[in-house]
């Protein structure tokens, strides 16, 4: 069993991060975080799933690239957390 994982509706992955949306829509993440893919306040590996730091927590979707995250809100607002680049 993952620790502080309850009523989770959705579940995705990405090059090596997890993600957990919950009934709440509120999303956990754990995994490689070392472009912030994981929307916290630090660039750290995290064996355990953290809380996304979000201004809203009503959270409907959830898309995963190698080294970002894109959220979208009960509202239409869409958030993205990790690389921010283009090559």
């Amino acid at each position: 069993m993952i620790p502080n994982l309850e009523n989770v509706i959705y579940i995705t992955s990405s090059y090596q991060s997890s993600f957990c949306l919950n009934k709440n829509g509120e999303i956990y993440g754990f995994g490689r975080n070392f472009k912030g893919e994981l929307g916290i306040s630090n660039a750290n590996l995290q064996s355990n799933p953290q809380k996304m730091i979000l201004p809203n927590k009503n959270i409907k979707k959830i898309s995963v690239g190698a080294y970002f995250v894109l959220v979208l809100d009960t509202n239409g607002l869409l958030y993205g957390t990790g690389e921010n680049t283009v090559k």
